[in-house]
C-alpha cells in the first residue's frame, strides 16, 4: 500500500512538472541572464530530452520495456512521417506568428514581455518544432499510456489505467496550464 501511494504521489508530481514547469524555470533563467528568447527555446528543449531519458529508465527499472517490442517499418510509413516533417516545416512561419500571439495569453506573459518574444530567430522555431511535434508527445505517450497504464490496474475490468492515465491527463493540459482562476473554474 504505501509503494502504491508513493506511485500515485511521485505521478501527480511528474504531471505538474510535464505541464509547463520546463518553459516558465527556463523563462526566470532567461530574465535573470538577460538572455534572449532562442536561449529559452534551447533551454526547454534540454530539460524535455532529460525528461524523455528520465521516463526511459523509469519503463526500464519498472520492467515495462515490453512497448518497445521492435514492429516492422515499412517505407511508407517512412515516406508520410518525412512528408508530415515537410508541412510542419512550411507551416513554421504560421506557427511562429500563432506562438508569438499566444505567448501574450498564456500564464507566462509578463516573462515572455521580459524575455522579448521578437528576439528568438529560427533557433527559438527549430527549438519549438522540436519540443511540440517531436519530444513532448512521445513523454505524453511514453508517460501516460507506456508507465502509467502498464504500472497501475494492469488486471482490472473496468480500466481503470485508462481512467488514472486520462485523469492525469486532463490534470496536465485542462486544470495546470489555465491561464487565470477564471478559465479554471469552468473546468469544473
Amino acid at each position: 500500500m504505501k509503494k502504491l501511494a508513493f506511485s500515485l504521489i511521485f505521478i501527480i508530481l511528474f504531471t505538474i512538472l510535464l505541464a509547463g514547469l520546463p518553459e516558465t524555470l527556463a523563462l526566470h533563467i532567461a530574465i535573470l541572464f538577460q538572455w534572449n528568447l532562442a536561449a529559452v527555446g534551447i533551454m526547454v528543449l534540454i530539460q524535455e530530452m532529460l525528461m524523455l531519458f528520465f521516463i526511459l529508465y523509469l519503463l526500464k527499472r519498472a520492467d515495462l520495456s515490453s512497448i518497445f517490442k521492435r514492429k516492422k517499418i515499412h517505407k511508407r510509413d517512412i515516406v508520410a512521417f518525412l512528408a508530415l516533417l515537410f508541412i510542419f516545416f512550411l507551416l513554421a512561419d504560421i506557427r511562429k506568428d500563432l506562438v508569438q500571439y499566444m505567448a501574450r495569453t498564456t500564464m507566462n506573459t509578463k516573462f515572455y514581455s521580459k524575455v522579448g518574444i521578437w528576439s528568438g530567430g529560427k533557433i527559438f522555431d527549430i527549438c519549438s518544432i522540436l519540443i511540440t511535434v517531436l519530444i513532448s508527445p512521445i513523454i505524453e505517450e511514453l508517460f501516460y499510456r507506456g508507465y502509467v497504464m502498464s504500472r497501475f490496474f494492469t488486471n482490472s475490468n473496468y480500466y481503470l489505467d485508462v481512467l488514472l492515465s486520462a485523469s492525469l491527463f486532463t490534470l496536465g493540459h485542462m486544470i495546470l496550464l489555465q491561464r487565470d482562476w477564471v478559465n479554471l473554474s469552468f473546468t469544473f
